[in-house]
């Protein structure tokens, strides 16, 4: 911890003693946050480790063996699946959308209307709120359209399981194996 010289300091700020124990802790803040910090970076690199075990490492294994499950002595059942993965890139969300409507998926489509009103515009926000029908002021109106991830991930699931072709590219989507371990 860096040792501070206060002799030179003018105003009344606080005894030197005060100002030692304000820059205590301020260092001890530092150490909190750097801390922090490495623990941080700890966790991320674990993350990655067991990415490269239950999503690389034990799949090909397992795969190599022939095996889909395995039991080990304590118990614990190792299982490999297969998940889908998306991200639906924000350039693809209004085909990716129109694929899963034209597919029946429409229920599944939800539309959000974003209407921004001015401060001075309250009165008018709540008109609008009350009855939306009976507004005669042109509004600056976002319609943005959305699917639930996990909704998404079922549909195009049964899509897949009924044999139809899912452009996977189109919602970022890939096929993952993943290996999960219970226990009994």
């Amino acid at each position: 911890m860096a040792e501070l010289d206060f002799s030179d300091f003018q105003g009344n700020q606080g005894s030197q003693s005060d100002l030692q124990a304000l820059t205590n802790l301020a260092a001890y803040q530092q150490e909190l946050e750097d801390r922090i910090a490495e623990t941080e970076q700890v966790l991320k690199d674990l993350g990655e480790k067991l990415r490269t075990v239950s999503w690389q490492q034990i799949p090909e294994m397992m795969e190599k063996l022939g095996m889909e499950t395995f039991t080990l002595k304590g118990g614990h059942t190792i299982k490999v699946e297969q998940k889908l993965q998306l991200s639906v890139p924000r350039k693809n969300r209004d085909k990716a959308y129109e694929w899963v409507e034209e597919q029946g998926g429409s229920a599944i489509v939800k539309r959000a209307f974003v209407i921004a009103f001015d401060k001075e515009q309250e009165k008018l926000a709540r008109k609008f709120k009350a009855d939306c029908d009976r507004r005669k002021v042109s509004l600056p109106i976002e319609e943005t359209k959305a699917v639930h991830s996990s909704t998404l991930n079922k549909f195009l699931r049964d899509k897949m399981a009924d044999g139809v072709d899912v452009p996977l590219d189109l919602f970022g989507g890939f096929q993952q194996k993943i290996a999960k371990i219970t226990t009994k």
